[in-house]
């Protein structure tokens, strides 16, 4: 027999050994626990709480779930949180392993300690398979977790129409609202430009004027206030009260002072779409307004209410837009990831201009270029708080990366500089500079979570800079700005960092172009049939510098490691 403390050692290497996919060692200690007659702790939770089906479960090891189901291991067993191996399996995607678990009985139904289900996480993750799976075995499309969260209203939070589709089909409540009074509806148009989910909902017959409890907020507000045209005329043309929106808007305005020129153009925006609304005469989609008048409204509102703030000429387009990638030309497929952050507007320091237009794009970029929705995390502004990043990058990477995925990570907004250290730190939308140990994402740290992943190339683009000089930099109050920095921090040989600028130069935009110089030459050089990243950075390094030398700035992209280390690695396309 074992002791004890043999015990606890065996089952702990029986979990770990099912983490990693080692099904040797896997079947090894099992041999060994049924050899002292402790079968039964196979299917034992370790001290972390998670028993060897769970850890293979959210990892993805089919074969080594296959071989504990043969030994009959629980099922159901809880972890500390109340999960069992179905929620790991849908949490992280990992759809084959979920049919096994089901075919052994799982119940589809199970909640953990926040009322969560199964169903709930795929519909957030956008997993229509394993959603239409579940729904098959009879889970309960309209499931209310402690938090008042459906499937419907976090796949509408996400942006999943699929998903949604498939929900409303098999019968989930169109306005259902969480503790907030919030219907999907609501959701949708507020947090994703989306209007195609947003037209599905309202053709399901989700009630256009739902309003938040507290606030009084409606969904047009809300899309007006995030510049989201074709969802508030949408919502507009199926009854939508302009007046409420409006007024929303104007207390924005009063009592906001760092989004009042954003609420004053969604206010423009939005009497320019009932103006024509009106003029139409009738509330069909038929009879609206092209897409080109839609982006010159919302052109001409945001310049007449922000004009602190330079933009996009009226009705220009830039020579990035739309991009459009052949099959023939793209590389990325199921297994590959990517995280696009852009923070324009901050809680607690000016804008970084432009980069949510920068982010935006980039995301565009992303999919044309063959990433799936569902492998695609997109934080902007006020989403893109220091845990939600640290939840994409530490949680969502980890649990979706496979040994073969390429990882693409990009980050557009403000870097900040420790005046002490002079280390690196990414400011989320809620960071501020005068506590950067605790608000902001220091790069070292950013780097070795990201270097942890087994990942066959991780890919990072940064159009930040960190010295504090202007830009898209930012320094604690008092401080001044640096003339050295700290030593760049190491590069695991799987990555490669692709950065705006080098030392102590500032990372600029271009009112001209919309967008900073460095994201716009990236994406230029995307387009014109540049493969890795290294003919990336050849092409757009002169670029990127001239560019800046016209508007009175020294700056030059950097690399690392060289380019001649990434010769023929980080391929981004065909």
């Amino acid at each position: 027999m074992l002791t004890i403390s043999e015990r606890t050692s065996a089952l702990k290497e029986l979990t770990a050994a099912a983490e990693r996919g080692d099904l040797g060692a896997v079947k090894d200690r099992i041999k060994h626990l049924e050899d002292n007659s402790l079968a039964h702790d196979v299917g034992s939770r370790d001290d972390e709480g998670f028993t060897a089906l769970m850890r293979a479960a959210k990892a993805g090891h089919s074969d080594i779930v296959r071989l504990l189901l043969e030994k009959d291991v629980d099922v159901h067993a809880l972890n500390f949180e109340e999960r069992p191996a179905l929620f790991f399996a849908a949490d992280t995607d990992k759809t084959d392993v979920a049919k096994l678990l089901i075919d052994k009985g799982a119940d589809v139904d199970l909640k953990d300690d926040e009322g969560m289900t199964a169903l709930i996480l795929a519909a957030r993750n956008g997993n229509v398979e394993l959603a239409r799976l579940l729904l098959d075995k009879g889970a309960n499309v309209n499931w209310t977790s402690k938090k008042q969260n459906t499937a419907l209203r976090l796949a509408a939070f996400n942006g999943r129409t699929d998903v949604a589709k498939l929900l409303l089909a098999r019968g989930a409540e169109v306005d259902a609202k969480d503790a907030l009074g919030r219907n999907a509806l609501f959701t949708a148009a507020a947090w994703n430009e989306n209007a195609e989910l947003v037209r599905l909902l309202i053709e399901n017959g989700a009630s256009v004027n739902v309003r938040e409890d507290r606030s009084g907020d409606s969904a047009l507000m809300w899309a007006a206030r995030k510049g989201y045209v074709e969802s508030a005329r949408l919502l507009i043309q199926h009854g939508a009260d302009t007046d409420v929106a409006i007024a929303g808007l104007e207390k924005c305005a009063e009592s906001r002072p760092d989004d009042a020129a954003v609420c004053r153009s969604g206010i423009k925006m939005i009497k320019r779409l009932e103006a024509k609304n009106e003029a139409a005469g009738q509330p069909q989609l038929s009879s609206g307004i092209s897409k080109e008048e839609l982006k010159s409204i919302m052109h001409a509102a945001v310049e007449s209410s922000k004009p602190q703030k330079e933009g996009k000429k009226p009705g220009v387009k830039t020579d990035i837009d739309s991009p459009s990638f052949s099959p023939s030309q793209t590389i990325m497929g199921e297994e590959d990831l990517a995280v696009v952050i852009g923070i324009e507007g901050y809680q607690n320091v000016p804008k970084s201009d432009y980069s949510y237009d920068d982010a935006k794009s980039m995301k565009d970029y992303v999919k044309s270029l063959g990433f799936k929705e569902r492998n695609i995390e997109f934080l902007a502004d006020e989403k893109a708080t220091k845990s939600a990043i640290d939840k994409i990058t530490k949680t969502w990477l980890v649990n979706k990366v496979k040994p073969a995925s390429r990882v693409f990570v990009y980050y557009s907004g403000h870097g900040s500089p420790d005046p002490k250290t002079g280390d690196a730190y990414i400011l989320p939308y809620d960071g501020d500079p005068n506590y950067l140990s605790d608000t902001g994402i220091p790069l070292k740290s950013l780097y070795a979570s990201l270097g942890k992943l087994p990942a066959a190339e991780i890919v990072v683009v940064l159009d930040a800079c960190f010295s504090g000089t202007g830009g898209r930099s930012v320094l604690a109050k008092g401080a001044r700005p640096l003339v050295m920095v700290a030593q760049a921090p190491a590069i695991p040989a799987n990555m490669v960092v692709l950065s705006a600028t080098r030392g102590t130069q500032i990372s600029t935009s271009s009112p001209e172009k919309g967008h900073g110089v460095f994201t716009y030459y990236f994406l230029k050089g995307l387009k014109e049939g540049k493969t890795t990243v290294a003919d990336i950075y050849e092409y757009m390094k002169t670029l990127v510098e001239d560019e800046a030398k016209t508007l009175n700035v020294q700056q030059s992209p950097s690399m690392s490691p060289e380019t001649g280390a990434s010769r023929g690695r980080f391929a981004l396309r065909r």
